[in-house]
């Protein structure tokens, strides 16, 4: 039988890491061998703080080094890439 106790801290880091980067209070988690529960609430009131700039970068900063969803999110590294984009809605 294979092991991959060594991935739970790695789930375990990336939940706490969206977390932070999405606005979202995780209140409890418990990561099992084969599924994940999370108890969590959504804090929109923080991120209806946020620029348009920093929620393309909290994008871009879980997007890094992956390819666009669909094709349809741009290749870009920065807020300005972004902005820059051909077909953004501005």
């Amino acid at each position: 039988m294979l092991d991959f106790s060594h991935r739970k801290d790695i789930v375990k880091r990336r939940i706490l890491a969206l977390g932070n980067l999405f606005s979202v209070g995780i209140y409890a988690y418990a990561v099992m061998s084969n599924h994940v529960h999370v108890v969590l609430t959504v804090q929109p009131d923080q991120a209806n703080q946020w620029s348009t700039d920093e929620v393309v970068e909290r994008w871009l900063g879980i997007r890094s080094g992956h390819p666009p969803i669909n094709g349809t999110f741009p290749t870009a590294r920065t807020a300005n890439d972004y902005r820059r984009a051909p077909g953004r809605q501005r």
